[in-house]
């Protein structure tokens, strides 16, 4: 009981990060459903994929409400990204044995693998919001390369999403503030579409992985995490983001290193 309590804290404040900043928040989701919930590695992503299409979906629309989202963003950093995750969630990822590799007599599996990788996004995230902040100040050059900028920024989100079930936010908000001068809340808006296009996209390569999830625990997450996303854009006003991203950060870190602890002492005691 205690444990189902902790996943719905954890899912009213992944709701209010993608409500607030636009991004963080659906990279706890994976964590809470395998280290709380105990779902496995796959399914885990799976969930976080629906989890975080409905949140962003309905956040997303709050935002349109406002007009603070850019059309040409969205189709710019959308097309490449979608056509990423397609590739990835529906071919690369069925493709991955379900044994990576064996070191000496410890055996690293599929599911350890990506949650390890993943892991290690985490910090990489965590990097990104404890650093200066980028995404507030306004870029004071055009790149000439700008239109290989948006590809190559959404193929690598794309993958992200495709394969880690993680929604990329946190690289495509400053992606579209320093490449086409967005306001910061315009470019959260737009991340917002963006976001929801991968994990639709992720959802619909591979929806036979759907079927047999727990539907009652993930419907009843999914409605936490959306309502507190719908209260996070009401008060986003009311909160320095900066502060938020800083403390967001330090959470990251400290439980990517929970993760790398837990499956590292999984290899070793299997």
């Amino acid at each position: 009981m205690f444990l189902l309590f902790l996943a719905f804290l954890c899912a009213i404040l992944i709701g209010l990060s993608l409500g607030i900043i636009g991004a963080g928040g659906a990279i706890l989701t994976i964590p809470v459903f395998v280290y709380v919930l105990k779902v496995n590695g796959l399914d885990a992503i799976t969930c976080s994929l629906f989890v975080v299409c409905l949140t962003s979906f309905t956040t997303a629309i709050q935002y349109f409400r406002m007009k603070q989202i850019h059309v040409r963003a969205i189709i710019s950093f959308g097309i490449p990204s979608l056509i990423s995750v397609w590739i990835f969630r529906g071919f690369v990822l069925p493709a991955i044995p379900d044994r990576l590799f064996t070191l000496n007599d410890y055996i690293i599996s599929k599911s350890g693998g990506l949650l390890i990788v993943f892991a290690l996004l985490m910090f990489v995230v965590a990097f990104k919001m404890l650093s200066k902040n980028v995404v507030e100040h306004k870029a004071t050059d055009k790149h000439l390369n700008q239109n290989l900028s948006f590809v190559l920024n959404g193929l690598f989100v794309g993958a992200i999403t495709g394969l880690l079930g993680a929604g990329g936010g946190f690289l495509i908000v400053p992606a579209l503030v320093l490449l086409l001068d967005l306001e910061f809340k315009i470019a959260v808006g737009s991340s917002l579409c963006i976001i929801f296009l991968n994990t639709a996209m992720g959802l619909m390569a591979k929806t036979e992985l759907l079927y047999h999830l727990d539907w009652k625990l993930l419907s009843t997450f999914t409605f936490i995490t959306v309502s507190s996303s719908l209260y996070g854009t009401q008060i986003a006003h009311q909160f320095s983001s900066e502060k938020l991203k800083r403390l967001f950060g330090f959470v990251l870190i400290f439980v990517a290193c929970f993760m790398l602890y837990e499956e590292v002492l999984h290899i070793l005691l299997k």
